[in-house]
């Protein structure tokens, strides 16, 4: 018998001016690889899909981390996500949304003349 997956969000990390991977974690399968989507954004959606402004769908996964990487963000915005996992036995999203905040744009200093 298929029961619902557990998934949980991972600190995102290789967080840059306009790219960053977020993280997470399959901690039980419910014996069904579940299929795993990482909603993400400029808002916290929580656990309301259309409230995300952006997902990343990574198809089934049987258990463990999983990540990816996504680009075009704008530098010094905090951003939020939050992974979600379903299978036959149901559909669950991680406990918590996590955030990170984009580095800042770097200027160029020329020389002072």
């Amino acid at each position: 018998m298929v029961s619902a997956p557990q998934v949980a969000n991972l600190p995102a990390d290789q967080i840059e001016e306009s790219r960053a991977r977020l993280r997470g974690e399959v901690l039980a399968s419910g014996g069904q690889a579940p299929t795993v989507t990482i909603y993400w954004g400029p808002v916290d959606g929580g656990t309301t899909a259309s409230a995300w402004a952006n997902q990343e769908d990574l198809g089934g996964l049987p258990g463990g981390a999983f990540d990816v990487t996504v680009n075009s963000l704008t530098a010094g915005q905090t951003y939020y996500y939050r992974a979600h996992a379903a299978n036959d036995g149901g559909a669950v999203w991680a406990p918590e949304s996590l955030s990170f905040t984009t580095t800042e744009a770097h200027t160029a200093v020329g020389p002072h003349w």
